[in-house]
């Protein structure tokens, strides 16, 4: 090979190398997934470059904020399009940046993005980052994410699915909250934590595996999945919060551990769907609503240790037919079995004669159902208001059905 061709090959050589490498405007060279904004406010991709301040700039619409040692995506500008690519590291004022998390609010009510990017130098991501980016149909977290915020999907509308990376370990308030069409989600082994309204109103959610670590289970985490027609309650969940299953209606089968001490207001309401639940030993008590409208519910028992059922924690269930209640029990509150059409058979073994009001119960279900009591207590039920009501009164273990004729007596009898 002569020397001129050889040259000639060298300089080609380089000329590619030189290509390859890029070059930041100021005379050094660039890794490719380093975007440089040049002393002259050009950059080396040819992205559209805005400055703001010395901390805050936008590049191609997306506004980046520099903070301590990293970037920050902590807004916008909505008239960039429904496309948008965040970058990985930006080389600004000569100082090399890389972007690990997307702020507060940072993409909130942009309704028309169909497409968001975020790179895999992000690791965490801000309260309401993505809320209302109801055009966004997929998301894709990169697996280094170990933080998420309150809202950060909230009412996005479209999104079908998603996976939580397994870095994180507490799922935030309303992470989820209205994303109607979410069919699948994906939550790491490691989650403690499931907060308040995290999946409400995900419509089309049919199953959720809970991690078997998570212990809390939030407010309403699941109200309203219409679709639900299963979840798990792990072993160290200690107590069912408000509306925690509420309105699941498709719900048909639910065990409830026995470390759970607490069942609040309105926990299951609306479940029509579910035929049978067993309530742990260590309840003391069944909130307001509890179960109210659980339609499909035909059997209850109450267990040992309950001493309070409160105001309609069973009303409307038109399908419960027998109630067994435990000797434990001093107080029921107002429509506890409201509207129970279907009641039969109801066992009080509480060893006095139970107070009660005019609206535990009413004429649509005890003057058809039988009370079961302590043999030596009958006679006292007989004559007591409302009790005295019910069609027949035994004792315990009786099995006899002997019609109780005490409160059809009439004047002059």
């Amino acid at each position: 090979m002569n020397k001129s061709l050889l040259r000639s090959c060298l300089l080609l050589f380089a000329t590619l190398l030189f290509v390859g490498c890029g070059d930041d405007g100021n005379g050094e060279p660039v890794d490719k997934d380093v975007i440089v904004i040049n002393n002259n406010g050009t950059t080396s991709t040819g992205a559209s470059y805005v400055r703001i301040d010395d901390k805050n700039f936008y590049l191609d619409y997306i506004k980046y904020t520099v903070e301590e040692a990293h970037l920050v995506v902590s807004g916008y500008d909505k008239t960039g399009g429904n496309s948008v690519n965040i970058a990985t590291s930006i080389r600004f004022k000569s100082n090399l940046y890389h972007v690990n998390s997307i702020g507060n609010n940072a993409f909130f009510g942009c309704s028309d993005v169909t497409s968001i990017v975020i790179p895999a130098s992000v690791k965490m991501i801000g309260d309401n980052a993505f809320s209302g980016c109801s055009s966004l149909t997929a998301l894709n977290l990169p697996a280094g994410v170990v933080s998420i915020g309150e809202g950060a999907f909230k009412d996005c509308a479209n999104i079908t699915n998603l996976t939580i990376p397994s870095g994180v370990k507490a799922i935030a308030s309303y992470l989820c909250s209205g994303c109607e069409k979410l069919s699948q989600i994906s939550i790491p082994s490691g989650v403690t934590s499931i907060g308040t309204e995290a999946f409400a109103g995900c419509a089309n959610l049919t199953a959720v595996e809970v991690p078997a670590v998570v212990n809390v289970l939030g407010e309403g985490a699941f109200k309203g999945c219409a679709k639900l027609t299963t979840v798990n309650i792990p072993d160290g969940v200690t107590g069912i919060g408000r509306n925690t299953f509420a309105g699941c209606s498709s719900l048909n089968a639910i065990t409830i551990p026995q470390s759970v001490s607490s069942i609040r207001d309105y926990a299951f309401s609306r479940c029509a769907s579910l035929t049978a639940v067993t309530l742990p030993n260590r309840i003391t008590s069944v909130g307001y609503g509890a179960f109210e409208y659980c339609t499909g519910i035909t059997e209850i028992s109450v267990p040992e240790g309950v001493t309070t059922l409160e105001a309609g924690a069973f009303a409307f269930c038109t399908g419960l037919a027998t109630v067994n209640l435990p000797s434990t029990l001093t107080s029921m509150q107002s429509g506890v079995f409201k509207r129970c059409t279907s009641l039969a058979d109801v066992t009080l073994p509480v060893n006095h004669l139970f107070p009660t009001s005019t609206d535990i119960f009413d004429e649509s279900n005890y003057k058809q159902a039988t009370l079961h009591v302590p043999a030596d207590l009958v006679e006292a039920y007989k004559e007591a208001p409302i009790w005295k009501d019910f069609k027949a009164i035994v004792g315990i273990g009786d099995n006899t059905e002997g019609e109780n004729t005490e409160g059809d007596k009439t004047e002059g009898e």
